[in-house]
C-alpha cells in the first residue's frame, strides 16, 4: 500500500470518528419536563408515616387479620410488629408436637416485600410475602406456612423499608394446606 493511501485511509478513519463523536455529543431536544422527550417511571415514595406505630399496630393487626381469617382455627398464638431495615422481628414457632398452621400479613411503606426466613433453615426457600402499601385499604398478600411442632422453631421477618405485620398460628385442619 502506498504512503498516500495509508494517509487517504487514516484521514478517513479521523472522519468517521469525528462524526460518530459528533453524533454522540449531540444536545437532545428537551421536552417541556427538560428530560429529553422521555417519561420517567413512577416511583413509590417511601412514606413510614403513613404505617401504624405503637398501639396502633395492634388495631390495624385486627382489620388486616381478624379472627375469622383462618376459616374459624383456634388459634393459639397472635402477634404483631414493626421491622425495619437493620431491625428484623422474630416470630416463635415453638407449638407441641402435632401440626400448626402460621398465617400472615404484612404493609410496608412502599409496597415491598417482606423477607422470611426459617429457622432452623428449611431445605425449600420461602418466597418474599406481598405487602400492601401504607395507608392502602387493600391487604397485601396473606402467607401462610404449615410446619411441624417441637422446640427450636423461628421465623425472621426483614424488609428494606419500614413494615409492619400480623400473624395467627392455629392448629392446621385437614382443609388447610
Amino acid at each position: 500500500m502506498s504512503p498516500l493511501s495509508r494517509r487517504a485511509g487514516a484521514a478517513a478513519s479521523v472522519a468517521i470518528a469525528v462524526a460518530v463523536l459528533a453524533g454522540c455529543s449531540a444536545t437532545e431536544p428537551q421536552n417541556s419536563e427538560g428530560n429529553g422527550g422521555f417519561t420517567p417511571l413512577p416511583t413509590k415514595s417511601v412514606d413510614a408515616s403513613l404505617l401504624p406505630s405503637g398501639a396502633a399496630v395492634d388495631a390495624w393487626a385486627l382489620v388486616a387479620l381478624p379472627d375469622d381469617t383462618v376459616g374459624g382455627s383456634t388459634e393459639v398464638a397472635r402477634g404483631a410488629g414493626e421491622v425495619e431495615p437493620g431491625k428484623e422481628a422474630v416470630i416463635d414457632l415453638t407449638q407441641d408436637e402435632g401440626q400448626w398452621q402460621l398465617t400472615l400479613v404484612c404493609q410496608s411503606a412502599d409496597g415491598s416485600a417482606m423477607t422470611m426466613t426459617p429457622a432452623p433453615v428449611e431445605t425449600n426457600e420461602l418466597q418474599p410475602l406481598r405487602c400492601s402499601t401504607a395507608g392502602d385499604a387493600a391487604r397485601g398478600d396473606l402467607g401462610s406456612i404449615a410446619f411441624a411442632g417441637g422446640s427450636g422453631h423461628s421465623l425472621t421477618l426483614s424488609t428494606t423499608v419500614p413494615a409492619v405485620f400480623t400473624y395467627v398460628i392455629t392448629p392446621q385442619t385437614a382443609n388447610q394446606d
